[in-house]
């Protein structure tokens, strides 16, 4: 959509349309070029994680993708203006999440990816965003306490984390979202704290 509210693209563009499944996109932009990623069931009943890249004006995806066997639910995949993350939970029963960069060209530049959270509660739900140095990624897990919470942890552009396990960000919190802007990471959530149904709550 333009910044006008109008829709430049009438017609919708076919991403991927591989047989089975194609679900939970994520999508990110790196001032050219956008990054897509989503769980891909077209190999496996567990789902892969694949993502295209495309031409912002000529609007042609390329339709190259990388499989990453049995992961879930890509986070927000944002750009370092040359290099791009994405989030991928792995595994069972509980999960964990783990991140890789990805260049324009749909590289994966991190294989194996490196792992960001493995504790044994589970993690669920990454995103991510970047300040221009470092990633903050955002979950969600049950660690110590019997409601799920949301938890953070800072990565540095190089892909090394500097935060080890992460930080509790809020302890009655699910699927978490995050931003900066104007020198702050701004986290918001699900809060179930008063109204079991949910609230919305945020956090600088």
């Amino acid at each position: 959509m333009s910044a006008s509210g109008t829709l430049p693209d009438v017609t919708s563009i076919a991403i991927c349309t591989a047989p089975n499944s194609q679900t939970h996109p994520a999508v990110g932009f790196d001032g050219t070029n956008y990054l897509v990623a989503w769980d891909d069931r077209r190999s496996n009943a567990v789902a892969d994680l694949y993502a295209a890249g495309s031409l912002r004006r000529a609007r042609c995806w390329s339709r190259t993708a990388f499989p990453s066997r049995r992961s879930q639910r890509p986070g927000d995949a944002r750009a370092d203006f040359r290099r791009r993350l994405v989030l991928r939970h792995l595994g069972r029963p509980a999960g964990f999440v783990a991140g890789a960069r990805i260049t324009p060209a749909v590289s994966v530049l991190d294989n194996p990816a490196w792992v960001i959270s493995t504790t044994a509660s589970g993690q669920l739900y990454p995103t991510v965003a970047f300040d221009g140095a470092n990633y903050l990624v955002v979950w969600t897990e049950i660690r110590g306490t019997a409601r799920p919470a949301v938890f953070g942890a800072r990565v540095n552009g190089s892909g090394s984390m500097l935060d080890s396990q992460g930080f509790p960000i809020a302890l009655n919190g699910v699927t978490p979202v995050v931003t900066f802007g104007a020198g702050n990471y701004f986290v918001a959530w699900t809060d179930r704290r008063v109204n079991e149904k949910g609230d919305l709550y945020g956090a600088r």
